[in-house]
């Protein structure tokens, strides 16, 4: 099952009718909101990801602040949206817009769960496996929240309006200010936000994501975008932050950007990636054997990223194991640039297990092709197919231990 559907299938049983945030709101004493400025796939991914990883050691509750002042949130954003830390005073009242908003769309959708605790607001997981897979990259962010959107304006009645634009924005352009109108009257009618500029600013975060997956325009700055709206045009504006402070004089260096994006592209997904195959395990290794008793917290590359850098974000070349099995039977005495490779075969056989085990629920954590092309790519051979059964998989990595 791909992750388009198991969002699909997620969604499909939640209450997202937006007309009901008002009763939701006297219920909670929660104000919900379904969308807002600040969620766009990179940073709905980011928010998801920091959440899942600062819940591998404090699992449970937590609000705001606690994921405000998760080291792993500061770094991410000051090297990946080469914004100042979140520790700046200045910037402090977009930074708490910045998780906020995100979580709160995760509580609307149903992944995250909230309540209020004396005059704060905590929250908890609730669908971890779907929060990870939000998690994974910017791309599943932005599958989630086109499932996301079109299930939420489809059990509020709102669909036909978007479907309008949808068949007629190519032929005639008044159709978009028809339902930008039609979107403020709707929120202005049935929500909490009686704010109609607030409104305006987010509509674009409900039409672009739709305007990508259906290859039209989008909007931008109040109007209609001359041209097709692009996956890369959702990226969040991050002007308001990276200025802060900022000379004006000072030009900004574009190929060094470009170089240092891509890295931290790379970075993220593997951070990503190796969260994912933690919190599916944990606290169990994967590999189980005489040093697999205890809490796992060793996410090992089986084979080395240094060797094999197209292979360090690939959730199938990474293994839970314990302390003990890492740094005495992944990596012979503790040397981390050294890999046994007799243990490298157990490793690949268990991971296999947990692949196979993954195919076989059909939660799409886990995929076979990836894994046979990480077996050929590490073994350096064409040997391992696609269509070759778990089985025949399991006597080919066998046969490598004789080759090692």
């Amino acid at each position: 099952m791909s992750d388009i559907e198991i969002f699909t299938r997620f969604l499909r049983d939640r209450d997202l009718d937006i007309r009901k945030t008002r009763s939701q709101k006297a219920e909670s004493k929660i104000s919900p909101r379904f969308m807002d400025q600040k969620v766009t796939p990179d940073v709905l991914s980011l928010i998801a990801d920091c959440v899942a990883e600062y819940q591998v050691e404090n699992p449970g509750e937590f609000s705001v602040k606690d994921i405000w002042d998760f080291p792993v949130l500061h770094e991410r954003i000051m090297r990946e949206f080469g914004k100042p830390s979140p520790k700046n005073s200045f910037a402090g009242s977009e930074y708490d817009k910045f998780i906020s908003q995100p979580l709160k769309t995760l509580v609307f959708a149903g992944v995250l769960s909230s309540k209020r605790s004396g005059s704060h607001i905590v929250y908890e997981v609730e669908e971890l496996d779907v929060l990870l897979l939000v998690a994974r990259s910017d791309r599943y962010a932005y599958h989630f929240l086109v499932a996301f959107l079109e299930e939420s304006l489809k059990q509020s009645n709102l669909m036909d309006k978007f479907t309008r634009y949808r068949e007629n924005a190519k032929l005639d352009g008044g159709v978009y200010y028809e339902l930008k109108d039609s979107f403020i009257k709707f929120m202005l009618r049935n929500t909490m936000i009686n704010n109609e500029v607030e409104i305006k600013r987010i509509f674009p975060k409900v039409l672009n994501p739709l305007a990508v997956e259906w290859g039209l325009p989008g909007s931008v700055k109040g109007h209609m975008s001359k041209a097709d709206f692009l996956f890369s045009d959702l990226d969040y504006n991050i002007s308001n932050f990276r200025d802060i402070g900022k000379n004006k004089s000072v030009t900004r260096q574009e190929y060094g950007m470009q170089s240092r994006a891509r890295v931290d592209s790379i970075v993220q997904a593997e951070r990503s990636a190796m969260n994912a195959v933690r919190l599916r395990h944990s606290p169990n290794s994967e590999v189980h054997d005489r040093l697999s008793s205890g809490i796992a917290t060793q996410v090992h590359h089986i084979f080395p990223r240094s060797s094999f850098p197209t292979l360090r974000a690939i959730p199938e070349n990474l293994i839970l194991l314990t302390g003990s099995q890492h740094n005495s039977k992944a990596h012979p005495a503790n040397k981390t640039h050294q890999v046994d490779p007799d243990y490298q075969i157990d490793c690949l056989l268990s991971k296999l297990e947990s692949v196979e085990a993954s195919v076989d629920k059909n939660d799409s954590f886990y995929n076979k092709n990836n894994f046979v092309q990480v077996l050929n790519i590490g073994f350096r051979t064409e040997s391992f197919r696609i269509d070759n059964s778990f089985g025949q998989l399991r006597s080919l990595i066998t046969l490598q231990r004789n080759q090692v």
